[in-house]
Formats: structure tokens, C-alpha cells, sequence
């Protein structure tokens, strides 16, 4: 099993997929993201047919009712899928279990696509497939996001600060601290460089219409805007 497919299972389950947006909401760039996003789908022409992948506990649903657009929302966990249902009354045909490496779907069953939150949980190898099938599926435009670090921030440089903190507050002990690189904790992530991303959506058939930098301390929130080429 793909290494992202035991992370969206297994990490995104129980209390995690329970707290996901209570715990994400205080943070000043989820709600950037928000802003960024309900802009970008309060354009679409109503009764456009957008996959919203993965769609997680649902955060962009409300905009999609706003806007009157026909979506579908796919995510591994079965936990935020089930969160996701609960808070919008939806069913099993609206939100879907699936892998996004081999969609569920005919080719061009939608003219737009959103993927917010992904990429860094899978591999290069892995984010070629993903990108490959949302080319298959998506006749118009993708939206795709990625974190990268910025130039005076590293992962390591953030895993040490938080070491030294969680001592000094008696958290753990020397003898516990954590080795992990990444602010995203409870999972495996991945760093994607730039110009490697842009050529991969390149020979995935997509063209950079738009290229977005969302404000962050700490990281590059990079939003592009494809369209079929």
C-alpha cells in the first residue's frame, strides 16, 4: 500500500478526523485559504461540475452550495468522510471513498478540479500519478496547492525549536526528543521542488494559467490554476 494511502487511513481517523477543523481553524493561513478558495469558486459558472479531492471533513462545501455547484468530494479516510457527511447531510454518492491515483470516474466527468492539501503527503512518483488521473478526468481547470519552505525556515530548524520548548516545559525529556523534520506531525510528508512541480504539470498535459503565493511565516503557500493545454 502507498505510503500516502496508510497516511489518509490511518492518521486522518478517529479523534484527528473528529478535531480536524478545530484544530486547523486558528490558524491565520487556513483562513487565507478560505478566502482564496471561496473567490475562486464564487466564479464558476453555476452547475459546473467540480471534484473536490481530497475534500477532507468539507471545508469548501458551503461555498459550493453558495455558488450552486454540482460537486463531488473524494477522500481516503473513511473518519472524514463520515465528519463530512454529519455536518452536511450528504450521502455515499456525493462523497466518496477513492484513491486519487485511480479515480472511480469516466474520463472528463468533470470540468473542474480542486486539490487542497495533498501534495505533501505523497512522493514525486506518487503526485505524477495523481496529477496524470486528475488529467483524465477534468476537461477544463485544476486547482492544485503545495507548501513549500521558505528561504530562512527549515523543517529541522522548526523540530528543534519545538524540542527545546517542549523541555524547558517539562513536555519530554532529552532522552525523547523527536527527530521528525515536519510540522505535520502525526504523518509522512514530502517536499516538492518548484520547477520540478511546474514541469510535471507540463507533460501531465496541464498549462499554468494563474500561479498564487498565499502570506505565510513560515512557508510558501503556492496555488496554481491549470487549464488543459
Amino acid at each position: 500500500m502507498e505510503i500516502y494511502m496508510i497516511n489518509a487511513t490511518k492518521a486522518y481517523s478517529g479523534k484527528v478526523a473528529q478535531n480536524y477543523d478545530s484544530d486547523r481553524i486558528t490558524e491565520p493561513i487556513w483562513q487565507t485559504e478560505q478566502n482564496f478558495f471561496k473567490k475562486y469558486i464564487g466564479k464558476l459558472p453555476q452547475k459546473s461540475k467540480l471534484l473536490d479531492l481530497p475534500v477532507g471533513t468539507g471545508r469548501f462545501i458551503p461555498f459550493y452550495f453558495q455558488y450552486g455547484i454540482s460537486f463531488t468530494g473524494c477522500d481516503l479516510s473513511e473518519d472524514m468522510l463520515t465528519v463530512a457527511k454529519k455536518k452536511y447531510h450528504l450521502d455515499n454518492e456525493q462523497l466518496i471513498n477513492a484513491n486519487a491515483e485511480k479515480l472511480p470516474f469516466p474520463d472528463m466527468s468533470f470540468e473542474y478540479a480542486i486539490c487542497c492539501r495533498l501534495t505533501h503527503l505523497v512522493s514525486s512518483k506518487t503526485l505524477k500519478k495523481i496529477i496524470k488521473e486528475f488529467s483524465r478526468v477534468v476537461s477544463k481547470e485544476l486547482v492544485v496547492h503545495f507548501f513549500t519552505l521558505k528561504e530562512n525556515h527549515s523543517d529541522l530548524k522548526y523540530s528543534w525549536k519545538k524540542n527545546i520548548l517542549n523541555y524547558f516545559f517539562n513536555k519530554i525529556s532529552f532522552s525523547k526528543l523527536e527527530t521528525e523534520k515536519t510540522p505535520w506531525e502525526h504523518i509522512q510528508n514530502y517536499s516538492h521542488d518548484k520547477k520540478q512541480i511546474e514541469i510535471l504539470f507540463e507533460e501531465s498535459g496541464w498549462k499554468i494559467k494563474a500561479h498564487h503565493l498565499l502570506p505565510d511565516k513560515q512557508y510558501k503557500v503556492n496555488i496554481y490554476v491549470l487549464s488543459k493545454n
